[in-house]
C-alpha cells in the first residue's frame, strides 16, 4: 500500500486525464501523425494502481505527466538533434519532469549517506562517508539529457534509464538485489556467487543498500585475473558474513 488515501475527487480526475490522453491520440493518429511520435495510450486500471501504490506528490506529478501531452501544440516538433532525432514537446517535458525527480531522489540518497560513519567489513572507520572520494555514493550523479548529440537509438537507451522514476520502494528494492546480484555473478566463479549468495540472502536490501553505500568493502569490484578474483571473493565473504553475525539475521 501507497501513503495516498485515495478519494472519489481522485478517481474523477484520473479518469478524466485517461479519457482526454486517449482521445488525442485518437486525433492525432485520424490525422496521420508519426506514429514514433505518439503519445503513450493510458489504461485506467494501471494509472489507478500506480497511483494508490505512491504518495500524493507522485500522483500529482502523474497528473503532470499527462497534462503535458494535453497542451495545446505539445505535438509539434520541440527539439532537433545534430543527428536527426525529433523529439515532440510533451516528450521533452515529460522527460525533463522525470530526469528532475530523478535528480532530487539521487541528491536526497547521496546526502543521507554521506553524513553516515563508513566501514571496512563492518568495522568503524574515522569521519563520515562524505569524507572518502573513492566510496560507491559518489555514483551518484545527476542524470543528465543531451539530446543534442542523441540519435534514435541513443534516445531509446536514454529513455529505459528513466526505469527508476515512480517506481515503488519494494520495485526499487527488488530490482537493486537482482542488479547486485548479477554484477556479482559476472565477475565471480559459479561455486563463488553461490556460496555468497547464500550470505546475501539473508541480508535485508535496506541493508545491503546501506552497505553498498558506507563500507569500502561492500562494492562491486572487478578482478583482472585469477588471484585478484580469489582475493576479492575471500574479502567479500569476510565482509558480509560480519554484517549477519552482528545483525543476528
Amino acid at each position: 500500500m501507497g501513503n495516498i488515501r485515495w478519494l472519489k475527487k481522485d478517481e474523477q480526475l484520473l479518469k478524466k486525464k485517461v479519457r482526454n490522453n486517449n482521445a488525442k491520440i485518437k486525433r492525432l493518429m485520424d490525422k496521420n501523425y508519426n506514429i514514433d511520435m505518439l503519445p503513450e495510450k493510458l489504461s485506467l486500471k494501471t494509472e489507478r494502481e500506480k497511483a494508490k501504490q505512491g504518495t500524493r506528490k507522485q500522483f500529482k506529478e502523474q497528473v503532470k505527466l499527462v497534462d503535458e501531452v494535453l497542451k495545446r501544440g505539445s505535438e509539434d516538433i520541440a527539439v532537433k538533434s545534430d543527428r536527426g532525432l525529433s523529439i515532440p514537446k510533451f516528450k521533452f517535458n515529460q522527460i525533463e519532469i522525470k530526469r528532475k525527480a530523478i535528480n532530487r531522489e539521487r541528491k536526497k540518497e547521496k546526502l543521507k549517506y554521506e553524513k553516515e560513519h563508513p566501514t571496512d567489513r563492518n568495522k568503524p572507520l574515522g569521519g563520515t562517508v562524505g569524507d572518502y572520494r573513492d566510496m560507491n555514493v559518489n555514483k551518484l550523479k545527476p542524470k543528465v539529457f543531451n539530446w543534442e548529440h542523441m540519435s534514435k537509438k541513443d534516445f531509446q537507451m536514454f529513455n529505459r534509464t528513466l526505469y527508476e522514476y515512480g517506481e515503488s520502494k519494494n520495485e526499487k528494492d527488488e530490482k537493486y538485489r537482482a542488479n547486485f546480484y548479477k554484477a556479482m555473478e559476472n565477475h565471480l566463479s559459479e561455486e563463488q556467487f553461490s556460496n555468497l549468495k547464500k550470505i546475501l540472502d539473508l541480508v535485508p536490501t535496506d541493508k545491503l543498500i546501506n552497505k553498498y553505500f558506507t563500507d569500502i568493502n561492500m562494492g562491486i569490484k572487478f578482478a583482472y585475473e585469477p588471484l585478484e578474483q580469489q582475493a576479492i571473493y575471500e574479502e567479500s565473504i569476510d565482509s558480509w558474513n560480519s554484517v549477519v553475525m552482528e545483525g543476528g539475521y
